[in-house]
């Protein structure tokens, strides 16, 4: 799992990635995303939707909040050689 900001406010996708593993996810790449984003999201590549409905579930987003990746959504998601199958985007309403 990966855990990206799409918000200009700092340190926000590693609080979530910290909140993530206290909940018991694994560790993963935490970084930046060019483009700001309103909501959260948990994004998820092929055969993981039922891993990304649990990583909704502990944000408090519900199965609302996860989302089908393409393959070039997944390919933008990728942070250096780590290539997610679920992937946050945290948005700028998300709880601070």
């Amino acid at each position: 799992m990966a855990v990206l900001n799409a918000t200009n406010i700092t340190g926000l996708a590693t609080r979530l990635e910290n909140q993530l593993t206290r909940d018991g996810f694994a560790k993963g790449p935490v970084g930046n995303q060019g483009e700001l984003e309103d909501s959260t999201t948990v994004g998820y590549t092929a055969g993981h939707g039922a891993a990304a409905a649990e990583v909704a579930r502990a944000l408090g987003l519900g199965s609302a909040g996860t989302v089908a990746l393409t393959g070039a959504e997944a390919a933008k998601a990728a942070i250096g050689s780590a290539r997610p199958q679920v992937v946050v985007i945290a948005g700028v309403s998300h709880p601070q």
